[in-house]
């Protein structure tokens, strides 16, 4: 917020305390403690489960964001659901969305909970703004859900032109989590489509559901004796770090990648050195210089005592979108409509832009662990 708008909101929300809440006359745009108590925004999320980093990281993104915009004159309290990483709890969450009067809701983290998650949404007419959903199923359908990533046809191809254009690897072995099937495997299957053409090939598949408590010692077997070029996993931080480390430990030289889901903090915690020279397509770019995303990572950092991951920053985006929206939303119209009105928004890094369908497209990186942390490649 520019500071002419923080100064009226500051103006009003004095004279709003001197005067009654009929002496503030401001414009639509600008919210102040006299137009109505804080309001409240709702989050979705795994904050408890397998998949609890994405979800606790998303979380305090967007409380991040609603400090950021209090700070600035405006009144937000959060309120959290839990779909506890189970897509047979997320329909639930949604009426309690509902219930409690939320008309949009930042997230879901995972595929499996939002396809889950979706039909009840859309019945409730409940907008579902999602920092990290990059499943092709969920693409080009005139719904209520809407993401601030690309499709995971994208990401897919981008890794699998790296690894069979510029690699050279031809044979892949794939651990892949069933239990995110929407996700998992919507990924395999574009990446398989995309090394096809260049003479690539998936010599095996290893899938696996996390929520039964997998052998990963067993898994890491069963993929090497494929004995292919390179093992990729499509799995969360918590297994992709147990997975790692179970392939080193048979072979130390097996080119291990992965997709992005796996490419969070935890992961490089966990994983340690066995994570070291992997490969993982990102969301994000970690070594960005953009001032924003900059800003960013140094306020998310004070605040949390941790550096922000791709689930933070894109969570960071999403809440943004959210909130411009509700600042621009006119009076009667609903949010799914302002916001396909609206369209066009700024992240942290890159400009968001949504198409008829709510989907985004959001530029693909490449990162390698070098001495636990994850480097941006350069073409």
């Amino acid at each position: 917020m520019s500071a002419r708008p923080a100064r009226r909101a500051w103006l009003a929300t004095t004279l709003a305390t001197t005067l009654g809440c009929g002496a503030a006359l401001l414009g639509a745009a600008t919210f102040t403690a006299c137009s109505r108590a804080p309001r409240r925004i709702a989050f979705v999320g795994g904050l408890t489960g397998r998949h609890a980093d994405l979800g606790q990281g998303g979380r305090d993104a967007v409380q991040l964001a609603l400090e950021q915009a209090g700070a600035a004159g405006e009144a937000f309290t959060l309120d959290s659901y839990d779909t506890a990483s189970d897509p047979a709890r997320s329909p639930e969450q949604v009426g309690k969305m509902l219930a409690a009067g939320h008309r949009v809701a930042i997230g879901p983290m995972t595929s499996s909970i939002a396809t889950a998650m979706l039909p009840a949404a859309n019945a409730g007419a409940l907008v579902l703004v999602s920092p990290t959903v990059s499943t092709a199923l969920l693409g080009g359908i005139d719904d209520h859900f809407f993401r601030v990533v690309s499709s995971v046809s994208d990401y897919a191809g981008v890794s699998a032109r790296h690894h069979v254009g510029q690699s050279g690897r031809r044979r892949f072995a794939v651990l892949l989590d069933d239990a995110n099937s929407a996700y998992a495997r919507s990924w395999l299957s574009h990446f398989a489509a995309a090394i096809a053409p260049l003479g690539g090939s998936v010599s095996r598949e290893v899938p696996f559901k996390s929520d039964l408590k997998p052998d990963h010692d067993a898994l890491a077997a069963m993929a090497l004796e494929a004995q292919a070029d390179a093992v990729l996993l499509i799995c969360s931080a918590f297994d992709g770090a147990q997975l790692v480390q179970a392939l080193r430990k048979r072979d130390a030289a097996v080119a291990l990648i992965s997709s992005e889901w796996a490419a969070t903090e935890d992961f490089l915690r966990l994983a340690g050195r066995a994570a070291e020279g992997m490969l993982v397509s990102q969301f994000l770019d970690r070594d960005s210089t953009e001032p924003s995303y900059l800003a960013f990572v140094a306020a998310f950092t004070a605040r949390f005592s941790r550096p922000p991951g791709f689930a933070e920053a894109a969570a960071f985006d999403a809440a943004k979108v959210v909130l411009d929206t509700l600042r621009q939303q006119r009076d009667g119209e609903p949010f799914k409509a302002a916001l396909l009105r609206l369209r066009r928004f700024q992240g942290l890094q890159e400009a968001i832009a949504f198409d008829d369908f709510g989907d985004a497209r959001r530029a693909v990186f490449l990162a390698r662990v070098v001495a636990n942390r994850f480097v941006t490649l350069r073409a």
